[in-house]
């Protein structure tokens, strides 16, 4: 019987800042502040009921989370794993502008460098709120880093996804044929009403 092949599109990493800073720009290495914000009060593993494959966990280095992801998809048969990043995606939310554009090449090149395989593509972050610099970044990642996919929160937009402001990113993405990609968004889940939920469960779905 023949193995019908799949290709997980919704893998993640943990990215660590210790190893994104040696990719800034030298004046912003030194600095000792998130790299992105965090509003996550949930209790996203059930008390221990959801269990990692592999101990895959945070805190490990990239070399070992690109390891354990290559064996996963050993164990399961699977070809290829988009992976999406855990806290990265939430750098477009950093106030000082500058700061957030080199966090956020900063960690499209950690990506392209240190995830990146024939069988593991990392999905790169963008400052969508500053539509001409996320424009740049995608036609960067896209041609110099190899980047397939970028991420975008739907949370804590400027304006509606399908606002024309969004454009320059939309017309970027189409010229360099890669994935705009829309992951829903449990940090600052109160934008959308989370703050009336009590469990995980409620905000998951």
């Amino acid at each position: 019987m023949s193995v019908q092949p799949a290709i997980d599109a919704d893998g993640h990493i943990y990215e660590l800042p210790e190893e994104i800073r040696p990719y800034l720009d030298s004046k912003w290495r030194s600095r000792g502040t998130a790299f992105w914000p965090q509003a996550q009060p949930w209790d996203t593993r059930l008390g221990g009921a959801i269990a990692p494959p592999r101990d895959y966990k945070r805190g490990i280095s990239a070399k070992q989370q690109v390891d354990i992801w290559h064996g996963i998809l050993d164990d399961y048969t699977i070809e290829r794993a988009v992976l999406f990043p855990t806290g990265a995606g939430g750098i477009d939310k950093l106030q000082e502008r500058d700061f957030a554009r080199a966090v956020m090449r900063a960690t499209n090149d950690h990506f392209s460098a240190d995830y990146q395989t024939d069988r593991l593509f990392p999905v790169g972050t963008l400052i969508v709120r500053e539509p001409e610099t996320a424009a740049r970044e995608i036609e960067r990642g896209a041609r110099e880093l190899g980047l397939k996919a970028f991420v975008i929160l739907p949370d804590g937009r400027p304006a509606a996804l399908g606002d024309p402001f969004y454009d320059p990113v939309y017309e970027a993405a189409q010229a360099c044929d890669v994935a705009l990609t829309i992951h829903a968004s449990r940090v600052f889940s109160h934008e959308w009403g989370g703050d009336k939920l009590q469990t995980f469960s409620e905000v998951h779905s």
